[in-house]
């Protein structure tokens, strides 16, 4: 039988939160934003479809209305968030 472990990821004083499976060829992850800017470096490769509320992804906001905000491999990514919001992120 195959088991995940649940991880958890923790931004700015707890107020960006994650969790997650990983396991050697993918990662999906399901997360709530606070209001509040997060700064997040070098970035694996992935995609972030928000389904409630708004955030601004490097300068682009994005709601569950729009389509999701496709980060390349290797760059940084500044995340905004005007009001609490929550996300599925698919990726490397």
């Amino acid at each position: 039988m195959l088991t995940h472990r649940i991880h958890e990821n923790r931004r700015g004083l707890g107020n960006a939160q994650s969790l997650y499976f990983q396991d050697s060829s993918d990662r999906f992850s399901v997360g709530i934003v606070a209001p509040g800017r997060y700064p997040f470096k070098k970035q694996p490769a992935q995609s972030i479809k928000v389904v409630r509320g708004a955030l601004e992804i490097n300068g682009i906001n994005f709601t569950p209305e729009s389509g999701p905000c496709i980060i390349e491999g290797g760059q940084n990514a500044t995340v905004v968030a005007t009001q609490p919001s929550a996300y599925i992120c698919e990726g490397d």
